[in-house]
């Protein structure tokens, strides 16, 4: 989700995250650290009054748990939202991840530092799992009611590519198969 580094991802260095977040990279969790003094300047109140009572409320509870409609645990940072999972490659890396984090086994939510790894926007399609809107259960096969058959595409560097016209969905099936390993898609793929 996201190609490069965004701007809000921008806003925020790496050292800060440390300063804010406690992390267990094995594990993919964070916790709020007690929030620095420095983090609160300015208002009506006291910035310690209001160091207290942020620190009461969020200090030593999990942080980042709410789930994005993509299905991508997300947390927000002073009113900006950030993904989980480039965090925790922040964290693990030094600097954002210039490119994609992956989750290797395609659940979302399993951000241990295991399953994460940066990848190209290609490299990322590749491990995709089935579109929602696929109807034949085999990824990159779909039915041709004007030409009756079964047709095999795959998609590789943004270009389609026509596979064949099947009588039926299991060589069609075999086709996409055979197109998968010869493109480097993963095994997960599609599924």
């Amino acid at each position: 989700m996201g190609a490069f580094v965004s701007e809000t991802e921008k806003d925020l260095s790496v050292k800060a995250l440390y300063e804010l977040l406690s992390v267990d990279l094995n594990l993919g969790k964070l916790w709020w650290n007690p929030r620095p003094l420095k983090y609160f300047a300015g208002g009506a109140q006291s910035d310690t009054h209001r160091k207290g009572r942020w620190d009461s409320q969020f200090a030593g509870r999990e942080a980042f748990t709410a789930t994005t409609t993509g299905g991508y645990l997300v947390g927000v940072i002073f009113g900006k939202h950030y993904l989980k999972h480039r965090v925790l490659v922040a964290m693990r890396d030094g600097e954002w991840p210039a490119a994609f984090v992956d989750h290797i086994d395609g659940n979302r939510i399993n951000n241990s530092i295991y399953n994460l790894r940066s990848a190209s926007k290609l490299e990322n399609g590749a491990n995709c799992s089935m579109h929602k809107s696929n109807t034949s259960g085999v990824n990159g096969v779909w039915f041709s009611s004007r030409r009756s058959a079964w047709v095999a595409e795959i998609k590789v560097a943004g270009r389609k590519i026509h596979l064949g016209q099947f009588a039926d969905i299991e060589r069609a099936a075999k086709a996409r198969r055979e197109a998968n390993f010869r493109y480097g898609f993963t095994d997960r793929h599609g599924t």
